[in-house]
């Protein structure tokens, strides 16, 4: 994860140089479920290898590199910087997406400035606290809710249920890359490219599901798996809206320094949430209670993302 967290400014460029405002949600929509699949892969991978191979854990950390190893081959071979690379016009030739401020922008603008001109954007600076709250609200899930279902007897797990817990935790990443498709695709289709719209829709859900898991006994299995995949689609599918908000509020030229700075807040605020988390169960020797933080990191974010209005 640490090392797809690398990828998201440069990808981000990338792709606001090849789609337009009003396509932007849907492509990144399509570009955070594959981020959403590889958590998908990381979770099967690491069960497969632990639990049915029985081999060493060092191997969870060594298959993924291959694939890894795979993927940017494939990427370099494939993809170019911008359409005109390739002789196709280019997407920003439209009025409504080429601002006087985006006009105005200097091919050969250095870090400092390009720094300053994307820091002075109050609405990203909303913006990054707003996916700061969401992200909180996302690790929360993906490193707690296998602590939730397998507790310290996860050696054990499935041994006298009909469906092993351990992969009870896979609806999580599948809902989650299904949710940031939807998410964006929405952000296009259903509100016009008003991004904060969808982002407020789904961390309101995101923020109803998860109370809803804390009222459900982690013994109800089928109900659990069903909540579980509607939590992680709710609270990971605003990730594509607030991707695509980074050129709609800075332009595509300065889309990759906006990507950085709002992926700095997501990270501030998913490192601090987790200890906190940690404590608050350690406190009351209740892991459901991470569905209730959860539920608060949520609702925060929808309250913040209603002020960007963009």
């Amino acid at each position: 994860m640490a090392i797809s967290s690398r990828w998201d400014a440069p990808g981000s460029r990338l792709l606001s140089n090849w789609w337009g405002r009003h396509e932007r949600g849907t492509v990144y929509g399509l570009y955070t479920f594959a981020a959403g699949l590889a958590s998908v892969l990381s979770f099967v991978t690491s069960l497969v290898v632990v639990g049915y191979f029985q081999l060493d854990w060092r191997w969870i950390f060594r298959i993924p590199v291959v694939l890894l190893l795979l993927g940017g081959i494939a990427f370099y071979l494939i993809a170019r910087e911008k359409p005109e690379d390739m002789g196709f016009a280019s997407p920003h030739d439209e009025a409504d997406d080429v601002t006087a401020t985006e006009a105005a922008v200097d091919a050969n603008e250095g870090s400092l400035a390009r720094y300053k001109a994307v820091l002075s954007n109050w609405r990203l600076l909303v913006a990054g606290v707003s996916i700061g709250f969401q992200n909180a609200a996302r690790y929360g899930l993906l490193v707690w809710v296998p602590v939730h279902f397998l507790g310290s007897n996860w050696a054990k797990a499935g041994a006298t249920s009909a469906v092993d817990p351990r992969w009870i935790s896979i609806a999580l990443p599948v809902g989650m890359a299904v949710g940031a498709f939807s998410n964006g695709w929405i952000s296009d289709k259903v509100f016009g490219s008003r991004r904060y719209l969808a982002i407020v829709l789904y961390m309101v859900l995101a923020a109803v599901t998860a109370l809803c898991m804390y009222a459900i006994p982690t013994s109800d299995i089928y109900l659990g798996m069903t909540v579980l995949f509607l939590c992680g689609f709710f609270t990971y599918g605003p990730q594509s809206s607030f991707w695509a908000l980074c050129p709609d509020l800075v332009g595509h030229k300065r889309a990759g320094t906006a990507t950085g700075v709002m992926n700095s807040f997501a990270y501030l605020f998913a490192g601090l949430g987790e200890p906190i988390i940690g404590h608050v169960m350690d406190k009351h020797n209740q892991t459901s209670l991470v569905f209730l933080v959860v539920a608060i990191c949520a609702t925060s974010s929808a309250v913040v993302a209603a002020f960007i209005r963009r």
